[in-house]
């Protein structure tokens, strides 16, 4: 999954564009910039190691873990449960029908 396919099912979890705060739809944002920062972090550590060839733990590991909490903050921020899309009212739904029919 791209960081695009994750910040377009966040938003659809949510409720859908129309249904979010400003504040949410940066929020979301950011968590896209978070999955492809940790994305190059993830890589860095498969091409490197986990390890420095003086058996240290990579600063890499650091900010990965870093990343994450952060990541895992922004979420719960926006919840973690889906939110039902709106839907229209059956009144609304006749209404656009006699419209329909009387244009």
């Amino acid at each position: 999954m791209t960081a695009d396919e994750l910040m377009a099912g966040i938003v659809s979890d949510l409720g859908g564009e129309s249904e979010l705060s400003t504040l949410e739809r940066s929020y979301v944002r950011k968590i896209g910039d978070l999955e492809i920062t940790l994305r190059l972090l993830t890589s860095a550590i498969a091409r490197d190691g986990l390890i420095t060839p003086g058996g240290k733990v990579r600063d890499t590991f650091q900010a990965l873990l870093a990343g994450v909490a952060r990541f895992d903050g922004l979420a719960q921020r926006l919840g973690l449960k889906r939110r039902p899309k709106p839907t229209a009212s059956l009144a609304d739904v006749l209404a656009a029908h006699e419209d329909d029919a009387n244009a």
